[in-house]
């Protein structure tokens, strides 16, 4: 993550941004992005949701303001609405996406979803591996 997000800075960010924002579903991503967090958090200012004080109608404007969203991708994230909601403002503001997906977690097949805002993050979240590689990890 440490190389890949450095050559996705185009500049030093602005005193009030992050350089990553972290995106995952709480209840299924939680042991993920907190080993990327403590591993990283004296590397880059980033924005996690239970590191932070913020209310949830400020989400957009904290994507906006972030550099790269890391998209911590496990079970139910792609039926998370506001999982739905942090890819598609990164969509909107033109943020690149790094994807991380959980090494036991299988992604859908799109036919299967449901809504066509959770095939819209899918669509998203594949023009990003196919133009970066995808992470894999196992935290066991």
């Amino acid at each position: 993550i440490k190389h890949l997000a450095r050559a996705l800075f185009s500049d030093e960010p602005a005193p009030d941004a992050f350089e990553l924002f972290l995106s995952h579903r709480q209840a299924t991503g939680r042991a993920h992005v907190g080993h990327i967090y403590r591993k990283f958090e004296n590397d880059y200012a980033m924005f996690l949701d239970t590191e932070a004080r913020f209310k949830l109608s400020d989400l957009r404007e904290l994507v906006r303001r972030s550099r790269v969203v890391v998209a911590v991708v496990s079970d139910g994230y792609l039926d998370s609405y506001w999982c739905q909601q942090e890819v598609l403002a990164a969509l909107e503001f033109h943020k690149p996406v790094l994807v991380v997906v959980d090494s036991k977690y299988q992604l859908p097949d799109r036919s299967a979803m449901q809504s066509d805002a959770a095939r819209r993050v899918f669509d998203r979240l594949q023009v990003e591996v196919a133009a970066r590689r995808e992470i894999y990890f196992n935290l066991e």
